[in-house]
């Protein structure tokens, strides 16, 4: 009796190990996750908290075209020209990126940089000729938005006008350099006009 009892354990024994073992790794698997979503939360309380919300919403007003928010901000004291993480967006770049005119030619007349450039190198006349926003393009011409800046891979606003397929902003530019803008009109290395693999929306 005694013999049948431990042989009916041992044959239970891998059942019960596997079963320790599917426990045990079930709650590793749960723990991964728990740590992978402290992180997330701890990288966007910093990414979040070492920045003013007033300046971050600006940014989100500029995307969305919302010029009355943009003025609110604004009024209460964001600063036009801060940069927003992870990719140190302007809520110029914002407003060009989107197409967004009205915002584009508030923030102008607020003292903006126009040609800060953010950590891909990209300006707000980039943001707006690659995306083929027309009008933002011609308000910033108007400016003196410079035509001679570079992104990180040595692009113009003009290069990365042609490299989005927008002959139109092209043209624009072109035009704007011959009438007393900064030469743009001769093309980079073409090894460089690929775009980065990181898009250039703001958002």
């Amino acid at each position: 009796m005694t013999g049948s009892l431990w042989l009916a354990a041992r044959q239970w024994e891998p059942v019960t190990l596997n079963h320790e073992k599917w426990r045990t790794t079930n709650r590793f698997n749960k723990m991964n996750k728990a740590t992978a979503c402290l992180f997330a939360l701890a990288a966007a309380i910093l990414l979040t908290g070492c920045q003013s919300p007033l300046n971050v919403t600006l940014n989100h007003a500029a995307q969305t075209g919302d010029t009355a928010q943009v003025q609110q901000m604004l009024d209460k004291g964001a600063d036009v020209n801060k940069e927003v993480l992870p990719y140190s967006f302007t809520p110029l770049m914002c407003a060009a990126w989107y197409g967004n005119t009205n915002v584009v030619e508030l923030l102008l007349s607020k003292g903006v940089n126009i040609n800060a450039q953010n950590k891909m190198g990209w300006t707000a006349l980039m943001e707006a000729a690659f995306a083929g926003r027309t009008e933002c393009v011609k308000v910033l011409l108007a400016h003196n938005a410079g035509l001679d800046k570079r992104n990180d891979r040595n692009q113009t606003a003009l290069d990365l006008a042609r490299a989005g397929g927008q002959p139109k902003v092209a043209r624009l530019i072109e035009a704007a350099s011959q009438t007393g803008g900064a030469s743009a009109t001769q093309p980079s290395d073409p090894s460089t006009l690929p775009l980065p693999a990181e898009s250039a929306a703001p958002f």
